[in-house]
């Protein structure tokens, strides 16, 4: 037998006198089923450490056979189960405040546990979706390779590790691909690292999945009449989602510390959105919208009462289990009336704005280079629906963007035009209006109002507004407590509607607020249109239109309403009614 090498043998039939077993070889223990050892054939691994061939003849005895009692059947043993159940404790379940009996929770919980796998206990205990993988669809089959970029000594070895992490749960494995892409390490706030791999050449070249993600705004319109909230959060989603064989080269990346390529869809690469909607969507069914929202890896169970909240949770639990995925309990949250969801607060009141996220513009320091503003700006925009007039008190910000190249890439800059350098400083640009619109945004998005959620069985109010600065909305409903707010919205103008005479932005405003922006919630519904402009009211019975205002009105023909003129003092600014975020309104006076 040669040296370091392990062999099968198969022991004889009829075994006879021969040398004894060589000590210098190593035989491993098993466990033989009745059924193998009555065959008279057993196959063994024998293994030789030393350092000298042994040689083995037939019919040597290698092994003695005991008999035991079996206490469990190995098939009925399901150790993932039992050391999942083992690792997720009770006290992991976030209740928060919720007012939910204690005996309530306890029952809950032990439900819960029993669909344990579902719950992931650690940060590599990911799961694997079983119905589909991410597919990479590219233009051209060229292969790329792009040169590993430089990182700090620092980041080395915590890079080094990381990669071991990813490698023990077979998130990625070692490439011998002919495409390579560079990564940029980044620091997290506990002192981890975060790999992000730049997939931007392999982007360019991937045909675009136009599966689309839903709109947050007009989602969370199905959780109307809800008061239990559950938000469940997938642990590292996208690693849960395994590749296309023929497309993990094309995931490969280079660094200072290997090759490698992923196993699971990674973040970055284009598509990776649609796909993991797609599967989520998939995964819950018909419940989506109804008794759950997905919006990519965060979830939202909703229920108008305990009993019906908690059959939903289960039930979107198996559906979980059913495709192979793993949640993150340190994110999730149970069946509490308030809950945190993508950056908004929802409620049986409504919807509002995270105080945690909305508060750090508080301390915003003043933007000083076109790049801090659109920063300010992107994520001023994402709340602009709870603040009202949002173009117009932004207007003089916008006006700064001006005059720069364009942001994207794919933008040609026009050669006739001497840009401004988007690295220099405002200075004397940034004039009194820039400051007032900046610490005004900062004030609203601090004292944004609850937004209601829409309910189609009560009538909508809509006020719609013009000015120079650009066109606003807001959509009421009086509920029982007065009018409340559904949504603002507004837009900024184009260079050839700054030349619209007032009457004419104001019908502008109508057919953008009804047709462009509102149509999902005023489609196939009566409700009132209140507008400040006098001569609006007399333009859906001229005849003295230009071809533009024909048009308008023929989008507007297949909605049903009625027009109110409110002279602009009755007009009253909506924030200074909302005195509070606690969901307390005060009527409007019409």
């Amino acid at each position: 037998m040669p040296s370091t090498q392990a062999i099968l043998v198969d022991s004889p039939d009829e075994p006879t006198e021969e040398p004894r077993f060589p000590e210098e070889l190593l035989v491993r223990p098993e466990l033989q089923t009745s059924t193998v050892v009555m065959s008279r054939r057993i196959t063994v691994l024998v293994r030789n450490p030393s350092a000298k061939e042994i040689t083995l003849t037939r019919g040597m005895p290698i092994a003695h056979l005991f008999p035991v009692d079996v206490m469990s059947s190995p098939s009925v043993i399901k150790e993932p189960d039992v050391k999942s159940a083992e690792k997720v404790a009770p006290s992991s379940f976030n209740f928060g405040d919720s007012p939910v009996p204690k005996e309530w929770k306890e029952r809950l919980v032990g439900k819960m546990l029993q669909r344990s796998e579902v719950f992931s206990t650690h940060e590599f205990d990911v799961g694997c979706c079983k119905s589909t993988h991410h597919t990479i669809k590219t233009t051209e089959d060229k292969p790329f390779r792009e040169r590993s970029r430089r990182l700090p000594p620092a980041d080395v070895e915590a890079l080094r590790i990381h990669l071991s992490q990813l490698k023990d749960a077979g998130i990625i494995t070692e490439s011998r691909s002919p495409y390579a892409s560079p990564i940029v390490v980044v620091r997290k706030k506990n002192g981890k690292i975060r790999m992000c791999v730049d997939f931007r050449t392999l982007n360019r070249r991937t045909i675009p999945d136009q599966y689309t993600v839903p709109r947050i705004e007009d989602a969370l319109t199905c959780l109307n009449g809800s008061k239990w909230f559950s938000v469940l959060d997938l642990r590292s989603g996208y690693y849960q989602v395994p590749m296309n064989e023929a497309d993990k080269e094309k995931t490969a990346f280079i660094c200072p510390v290997g090759f490698y390529q992923f196993e699971r869809m990674p973040q970055g690469v284009s598509g990776a959105p649609a796909t993991f909607q797609r599967i989520m969507e998939q995964t819950v069914g018909d419940m989506n919208l109804l008794e759950v929202l997905v919006y990519l890896d965060d979830l939202i169970v909703f229920g108008a009462t305990l009993e019906e909240h908690e059959a939903r949770l289960l039930k979107v639990l198996d559906h979980l289990k059913d495709e192979g995925l793993k949640l993150s309990l340190d994110k999730c949250q149970f069946c509490q009336p308030s809950v945190t969801y993508v950056g908004h607060i929802i409620s049986q009141n409504g919807v509002s704005t995270d105080p945690k996220k909305t508060e750090a513009v508080t301390a915003w320091p003043r933007p000083r280079t076109v790049t801090a503003l659109r920063s300010f700006l992107g994520f001023c925009g994402y709340y602009r629906r709870f603040v009202k007039d949002y173009s117009k008190v932004a207007h003089p910000l916008n006006q700064l963007l001006s005059g720069y190249p364009p942001a994207a890439k794919k933008s040609k800059m026009k050669q006739d035009i001497v840009y401004l350098n988007p690295s220099e400083p405002f200075g004397s640009r940034w004039d009194d209006k820039c400051e007032a619109a900046f610490e005004e945004l900062k004030r609203r998005l601090t004292q944004a109002p609850v937004l209601a959620f829409a309910d189609p069985q009560l009538p909508y109010v809509l006020h719609v507004d013009a000015s120079q600065e650009g066109l606003g909305g807001v959509l009421y409903q009086d509920q029982g407590k007065g009018l409340r707010p559904v949504a603002f919205i507004s837009r900024s103008l184009t260079l050839s509607e700054r030349h619209y005479p007032a009457h004419k932005l104001e019908f502008l405003a109508l057919k953008w607020a009804v047709v462009d922006k509102l149509h999902d919630y005023l489609y196939g519904t009566k409700f009132e249109v209140r507008t400040d402009n006098n001569p609006l009211t007399y333009v859906l019975t001229s005849t003295k239109l230009d071809a533009t205002g024909h048009r308008w009105l023929a989008a507007l023909s297949t909605y049903d309403f009625s027009l109110k003129y409110r002279s602009g003092v009755q007009n009253i600014d909506t924030l200074h009614q909302l005195k509070n975020r606690s969901g307390k309104t005060y009527p409007l006076q019409a």
